[in-house]
């Protein structure tokens, strides 16, 4: 047996999506670099899409961090449209389809695993799995606390009758507009405001793997979160009334940062799904600084947002985007389209104060104006926030900060397991 097998073993499985593979990539890196061994493991979908993007030996992994996949039934990802394949990548997670070929992987590796970091929204099999098994299982969310707050009370919502809508002219007669008073640590947040899908349909797909996911959460003790404790100090708080076991441990960019490039081994199979393109940071370099407003929907704010250039973002809000953004000191035009990206916007505008809300129906002088007031003096209040909160960030995944002592304490606790085993 040689080094990397002795290594208390992590395994992680990601929900099929780009924001979600990021973000558990990164935790993935961060682990390796302390010293566990990690399979990461995704679907056949995924791991297709991977090899489209960045070729056929972007994923060829490092000593102790190797890749997998799984069937998912999937086909191929050049054969469908985006809508079509969104649908099918959830099917399999829905009927259940994914846990037989997860436990065919697990008992078959090499090395035992020590471990399962799971994305939470893939509770559905892998707490089943690691518990026929008898390997450990923490729950990593890559959405903020406030997000899977929110989440977590939409069975509240459904169980109390305010969803789904009685019918339509609800999303229209300011019925979303209502204020909810009980949800632990988001006092004020009105129903508009809730990561869902606003459906008149209680059998919708999504509405139920949104409600289901976290009533399952019990089952388990440990709870990891990408953010960071100052960032959401009511919710963090709420949250550790309700698990033995949470750790923040954001931004993770920044903790990534502190890796040696010679030592950040698995980094060479990138973080996306598609095909970067730098050329863009030649671009920046001939700007003033912070002359230009980044526009992005998607995972790929790259290096981008770190640029001295770069004064604003105009921002889907994803969470990916938002804790970047967040870590970057740089303040956010936020149009919002859905689940968690609406509680997010809240934040961001009314809570942490860097950001700016657009309509839903965008209009050419709506934008020119917020664009304008988020650059302009008008500003200048944002910029110093988001700068604060940068600053914050910095503290937490600094020496003895909040986040870097939880991911010592996540390690420590796999070490102990693998130690019992």
């Amino acid at each position: 047996m040689d080094a990397t097998q002795k290594k208390p073993h992590v395994v992680f499985i990601p929900f099929p999506g780009q924001s979600h593979v990021k973000a558990m990539l990164k935790l993935a890196e961060v682990l390796h670099h302390k010293g566990l061994q990690i399979t990461f493991v995704n679907t056949d979908f995924v791991h297709k899409r991977f090899l489209e993007s960045s070729g056929p030996h972007c994923l060829d992994g490092a000593p102790g961090f190797r890749f997998e996949s799984i069937p998912d039934g999937v086909p191929n990802s050049s054969e469908v449209s985006i809508s079509t394949a969104r649908e099918l990548v959830l099917r399999p997670i829905q009927t259940n389809f994914l846990l037989a070929p997860f436990i065919d992987l697990l008992t078959n590796l090499e090395n035992p695993p020590t471990c399962i970091i799971s994305d939470g929204f893939l509770s559905v099999f892998t707490i089943d799995a690691a518990q026929k098994l008898g390997i450990q299982v923490m729950m990593y969310w890559t959405v903020a606390a406030c997000g899977f707050m929110g989440i977590y009370h939409i069975q509240s919502l459904i169980d109390k009758g305010i969803a789904p809508l009685k019918d339509e002219s609800y999303l229209t007669n300011g019925y979303l507009d209502t204020v909810i008073d009980w949800v632990p640590g988001m006092e004020g947040i009105r129903l508009k405001d809730f990561p869902m899908v606003w459906t008149t349909e209680l059998s919708d797909k999504q509405l139920k793997l949104a409600s289901d996911g976290p009533q399952r959460t019990h089952r388990v003790s440990h709870h990891i979160f990408h953010t960071f404790d100052e960032l959401e100090p009511s919710i963090i708080k709420a949250l550790s009334s309700m698990y033995p076991h949470v750790y923040t441990i954001g931004p993770l960019q920044l903790l990534l940062d502190q890796i040696p490039e010679e030592k950040k081994q698995s980094s060479s199979h990138g973080y996306s799904f598609v095909k970067e393109e730098p050329e863009c940071l030649q671009w920046l370099q001939s700007k003033e600084p912070s002359s230009v407003i980044y526009v992005n929907f998607g995972s790929s704010t790259e290096k981008v947002l770190n640029h001295p250039s770069v004064g604003g973002f105009l921002t889907h809000c994803g969470w990916g985007s938002v804790i970047e953004s967040l870590s970057a000191g740089v303040p956010m035009i936020c149009w919002p389209y859905f689940w968690d990206q609406m509680t997010n916007c809240r934040y961001i505008c009314n809570e942490w104060e860097v950001g700016l809300e657009l309509g839903k129906k965008v209009k050419r002088d709506e934008v020119k104006r917020l664009v304008q007031e988020l650059m302009g003096e008008g500003g200048h209040k944002m910029r110093n926030k988001a700068i604060e909160w940068k600053e914050k960030a910095v503290i937490a995944t600094g020496p003895n900060g909040s986040s870097s002592m939880n991911i010592d304490k996540i390690v420590k606790e796999i070490m102990m397991e693998d130690t019992t085993n």
